[in-house]
């Protein structure tokens, strides 16, 4: 990569100034691991909103000026933490901001084992640094579709002053119904940058995989304690599916970053032990920034809030009203940007340009399910060879769901229906798609599996007895958690 990803790093150093200011609390242990989850969420969607609504203004410089209007909201966020701060601490009950619960039993590991998972974890996160230095050689300008929606999108946003809904109303192709986190995020740093550089996209790419790393860790380090958020972050990065997609500089990897930001923060309000839950205000900004990245990402956002406010009605007592309506503030931004991008920009008919027919027609096709199944067993045969951890981490799962675990837990039964409905979702998508079923499952199986995987890894591993480092002579015979 270039110089210009300086640019990228300024971004995402201005999102983790921001996720700080709201993260910074007399009552919060070490808000600096969480804020580095939330930093590329934060920085590049916030930026990206910034400069959507510049450009739909018409505001000259909207690149440059969506930066700078990021830098000084961030600057004043922290002045603001830093004055709260000085308010004298009150004291919390178990559970508050940053106070560990006490009813959260740990079984501890021996201390090797411990260090030797952080050095795979290391060694894996080592390997993908080599490995984007590789694409950024030899695949510099990415992926199919990133040549022929996402960068192409944002060199129109960069280089072009027509107002928005004239400038999409002439692309036809490459889905003009996408919302605009990544071309909007990447042409809003070309614009501060002075100019087209491929090293952004390029490192937008590795900003948003950093924050799935971390936001992995983050959250099963609340749900399930230090040691297995350390191997579930390393299983995923080391996954076949990461090491394909990760630097091919399409939404997809945002769409997983976002999805699993916004699943462990809804997780965590409805888990009671384990200590403070993740910022509700950043995990409703996830949900709303999901939803702005691509339509998939819009229906595993509409998922993860309908089944928590599921779970939550029918188990209050796990998360107070005042963190659903703090989710709700932070989902606003995005659904309102979606809902202006929609309605104002673009093009009208792109939907039923996608669905091609009637849906209940082809809902009612029996002959087109069977298509859409077909090549999904065609593309689940591919597994072989570097897939062989996907296949155990499924009868993981499925040795997960015979101990009753997930049934007797609220944050287990949201990520498992989560799960369910958007593979259900997906289907159906498959099915109402105008494509022949087996190129657009061939095309999209994995960049699908992408965006879930990490999803289902929080989902079986928080389901686990908690773990955490301790010596030989005091890993004793585990506390089984309620």
């Amino acid at each position: 990569m270039g110089p210009a990803a300086v640019t990228t790093v300024l971004v995402v150093a201005v999102g983790y100034a921001l996720a700080w200011a709201v993260l910074d609390h007399p009552r919060r242990r070490r808000p600096w691991l969480e804020a580095l989850a939330w930093a590329p969420a934060v920085g590049l969607g916030g930026l990206s909103v910034v400069f959507f609504l510049g450009r739909l203004l018409g505001l000259p410089g909207a690149g440059r000026g969506s930066l700078l209007a990021l830098t000084v909201a961030a600057t004043g966020a922290l002045v603001a933490a830093r004055l709260r701060r000085r308010e004298p601490p009150a004291s919390s009950p178990a559970g508050g901001p940053g106070a560990p619960s006490a009813s959260a039993p740990r079984v501890e590991v021996p201390r090797a084992l411990a260090w030797a998972l952080r050095l795979a974890l290391a060694v894996t996160a080592g390997a993908l640094l080599v490995e984007l230095q590789r694409w950024s050689l030899m695949r510099p300008f990415g992926t199919a579709d990133a040549i022929n929606i996402w960068n192409v999108r944002a060199r129109f946003l960069l280089l072009t002053r027509e107002p928005l809904p004239e400038l999409f109303a002439v692309l036809r192709h490459g889905h003009p119904d996408y919302p605009l986190l990544l071309p909007g995020s990447v042409a809003a740093q070309a614009g501060f940058w002075g100019g087209w550089d491929q090293a952004l996209p390029q490192a937008t790419g590795a900003a948003f995989l950093l924050g799935l790393g971390a936001m992995l860790h983050a959250g099963l380090r609340r749900l399930a304690g230090g040691p297995l958020a350390t191997a579930g972050t390393a299983l995923v990065l080391a996954s076949p599916v990461v090491w394909r997609w990760a630097f091919a500089q399409c939404a997809d990897l945002p769409v997983a970053y976002l999805a699993l930001a916004g699943a462990a923060g809804l997780a965590a309000q409805l888990q009671k032990e384990g200590g403070p839950p993740l910022s509700p205000l950043l995990t409703g900004w996830a949900l709303g920034m999901l939803a702005w990245t691509k339509n998939e990402g819009l229906l595993l956002a509409l998922i993860l809030g309908a089944v928590f406010l599921v779970v939550w009605a029918s188990s209050r007592a796990w998360a107070g009203f005042r963190d659903v309506l703090a989710i709700g503030a932070g989902a606003a931004p995005g659904l309102a940007v979606l809902a202006l991008f929609k309605l104002r920009v673009a093009p009208a008919g792109a939907a039923e340009l996608f669905l091609g027919g009637s849906p209940a027609a082809k809902l009612g096709n029996a002959e087109r399910w069977h298509q859409v199944l077909e090549a999904l067993g065609a593309a689940a045969q591919s597994f072989g060879g570097g897939w062989l951890e996907v296949g155990v981490f499924l009868g993981l799962a499925l040795a997960v769901l015979a101990t009753r675990r997930t049934l007797t837990r609220p944050a287990g039964i949201f990520l498992l229906a989560s799960l369910v409905l958007a593979g259900a979702g997906y289907l159906v998508a498959y099915v109402l798609s105008p494509y022949p079923a087996a190129w657009h499952v061939s095309t999209s199986f994995e960049r699908l599996l992408l965006q879930v995987f990490p999803l289902a890894v929080l989902w079986v591993l928080s389901l686990s007895p908690g773990l955490t480092a301790g010596s030989p002579a005091t890993s004793a015979a585990p506390a089984a958690r309620r």
